[in-house]
């Protein structure tokens, strides 16, 4: 569409253009090629080479050339491009690399419609391609053919009139400046300088309009130097500026100058600042927590690893190879179809993330435990998966230790199942034992008793007061035995004969009790508020309190004796005291009054077995709870012992009857 050109010079706006482009690169070639069609432009044809553009070019119907410079040599560029504009009716953009200065000073003559660096962004290749269309329709030439030069004007080096018209289209600003660095000529792009509202810039210092100290200007640097000379510099207002710039000798009188091209580098270089920043923040996470890294690029099957990746393998980054197989093909066989089943349906879409632990084989010949942990970063319009990155973590120590955990845990099952064997075979002994001292030692004891009674009987008369004291004595002490031997029968029996647990009513439970324990006259026994109801064995509750309320009874020096009972929530148990104002217990015997046979009066004053308070705490123990006294002597002595609430129970237990 030829008259494209005309239609901008008639201030219509462009439509599509084709475009013919001359670019030896392929990545390079693509990359232009998929900005021009974003664009909404069509490419006519490509060469690889300016011999070619000639022949090409007649065959196609292109509206614009885009030349890379760097595909031939300069002459060849001048003849190409004079051929071009002698021949063809078509504008023609130039493409420069890192040479840029180069390329303007051996291109003026050509009259170019406008230039273009290298890396080609779609901002700056918009710009170029709308102003040279623009020229196209009133050409630039002075001399008004292709063939005639322009007039050189008296100013540094080759500088031709018209020649910023051409650079206007450029992305930098191209400044003509005398060997002091006053500017003499510009393409006037500001390009986010920090200028006052007065944008001309000729007559003014280039370390001025760049914010810069007097002198500091590193194109004055060329001219020192006479050589192209290229520099990075911030300025005061913190703009960072890639300055590059070359000497011009004077021609035919002419003074000698610089040429200098500027890049307002400011957001690129925050940018890298910022990717910088966050390159570090991953090292040291990934340092920190002693992770590989792979990133897997699916349309080359390129694959980065990272040194803490081949180092967990036991390698250096140089020995492995940047593909896939450096993973998948180091996974254990055992492993391998459920690690690339699980990676598949991923990378299908149907999982959310890949995750696996698995073995690699080691640098060592060991096997390794890994975990890998991976999510597609890219994916194409269809949804193919195009890049897969991860971490990998080497898991080794936690599967020996979880290893050697089950096989504790299996050696700990086998003990219990054998140690449960013989604590069944304990039980049964000590029933048996039971039964022996419950038959058969009691037996010969039933026989002293009868045959003290007969002696009672039969030959009280006859016998003195100390005879009679003795068959006194000898009664109360097989009472005693008999009592020994029913209280060790109790307190062996706590925690091997479950009976069955019912919930018991407390308050009930005391007031029968209180009627067994029969209290004297002056001794009243008090339940201070309403009680709870409990879910446990009725036998184990009525030792508890039949043993605590029977010696606070049966200790009671005072005239007047209170025993009390009270109960308190404590959120998952109940805490219960029994206090009394009886005589009270030294605090040296605190811990003492629980061990068995113990006890703090001579047994022949006031009978008792020394099993009772043992036999309390082993109950309450074995229960979940615990049992304490507070007393000191003179004042009395209480017992707080807790019962925890039953899991599982804990809100009915709450709302029972009792409550």
């Amino acid at each position: 569409m030829k008259n494209a050109g005309y239609l901008i010079s008639r201030g219509v706006s462009m439509e599509s253009i084709s475009v013919l482009l001359v670019e030896d690169d392929e990545s390079t070639a693509r990359d232009i090629e998929f900005q021009l069609q974003a664009m909404g432009h069509s490419i006519a044809g490509r060469c690889c080479s300016l011999e070619q553009c000639p022949a090409v070019s007649r065959d196609m119907k292109a509206d614009l050339i885009l030349l890379d410079t760097d595909c031939q040599s300069g002459e060849i560029i001048f003849e190409t491009v004079h051929w071009m504009r002698k021949e063809l009716d078509i504008p023609f953009i130039l493409i420069a690399g890192d040479n840029l200065l180069q390329t303007l000073s051996s291109t003026t003559d050509v009259f170019p419609y406008g230039y273009v660096s290298k890396p080609v962004t779609p901002e700056m290749l918009d710009l170029v391609i709308k102003r040279a269309m623009e020229r196209f329709g009133h050409d630039i030439n002075p001399a008004g053919t292709h063939d005639e030069k322009a007039p050189v004007r008296n100013v540094p080096g080759k500088l031709i009139t018209g020649i910023t018209a051409i650079l206007a289209g450029l992305p930098q600003m191209v400044l003509f400046m005398d060997v002091h660095g006053k500017i003499l000529e510009s393409n006037h792009d500001i390009m986010g300088l920090s200028l006052t509202k007065d944008t001309l810039l000729e007559g003014r210092l280039c370390s001025e309009i760049l914010n810069l100290e007097p002198g500091e200007c590193p194109c004055l640097r060329a001219v020192e130097t006479g050589k192209m000379t290229e520099r990075e510099i911030c300025s005061r207002d913190g703009q960072w500026y890639a300055i590059r710039s070359i000497p011009v000798p004077g021609e035919e009188g002419g003074a000698p100058g610089i040429i200098g091209i500027i890049d307002n580098i400011t957001e690129r270089k925050m940018t890298d600042r910022a990717l910088n920043d966050n390159q570090r923040r991953l090292e040291v996470i990934l340092k920190g927590g002693s992770l590989g890294f792979w990133d897997w690029d699916l349309d080359t099957g390129y694959v980065i690893y990272n040194r803490r990746w081949a180092a967990i393998l036991g390698y250096s980054a140089d020995d492995i190879e940047p593909e896939i197989d450096t993973w998948l093909g180091r996974i254990h066989p055992d492993d391998r179809e459920n690690v690339t089943l699980g990676l598949q349906e991923h990378l299908e879409g149907k999982k959310h993330y890949f995750e696996s632990e698995h073995r690699l084989l080691a640098g060592t010949g060991q096997w390794k435990w890994v975990l890998v942990n991976g999510n597609v970063m890219e994916r194409d319009d269809s949804g193919m998966a195009k890049r897969i990155a991860g971490t990998v973590l080497d898991i080794s120590r936690r599967r020996r230790a979880e290893e050697e955990a089950a096989r504790l845990n299996n050696d700990l099952e086998r003990i219990v199942e054998e140690r449960t064997v013989r604590l069944e075979m304990a039980n049964r002994e000590l029933n048996e034992f039971a039964h022996v001292v419950s038959h058969d030692l009691k037996a010969p004891l039933r026989g002293i008793n009868q045959l003290s009674e007969w002696l009672k009987e039969d030959y009280w008369h006859l016998l003195d007061g100390e005879g009679r004291e003795h068959i006194d004595l000898i009664r109360s002490r097989v009472k005693r035995m008999d009592s020994l031997i029913d209280g060790i029968l109790q307190y062996s029996r706590v925690g091997r004969n479950m009976g069955k647990e019912e919930w018991i009513d407390l308050n009930t439970l005391l007031r029968d009790i209180i009627e067994i324990i029969m209290p004297r006259e002056h001794i009243s026994v008090v339940i201070g508020n309403r009680l709870p109801s409990v879910y446990a064995e009725r036998i184990c509750m009525e030792q508890v309190f039949q043993n605590l309320l029977g010696n606070a009874v049966r200790y009671m020096d005072k005239e007047e004796g209170v025993v009390t009972v009270t109960s308190s929530d404590c959120g998952f148990c109940h805490e219960f005291c029994v206090s009394d104002n009886g005589p009270g217990i030294d605090p040296r015997y605190h811990e003492k009054i629980f061990q068995i046979f113990q006890t703090l009066t001579p047994r022949d004053s006031i009978e008792s077995t020394g099993i009772g308070l043992a036999l309390v705490k082993k109950i309450i123990e074995v229960m979940g709870g615990e049992i304490r006294v507070q007393s000191e002597v003179g004042y009395g002595s209480s017992f707080y012992f807790t019962l925890p609430m039953r899991e599982g129970l804990h809100e009915e237990q709450k709302t029972h009857t009792g409550y």
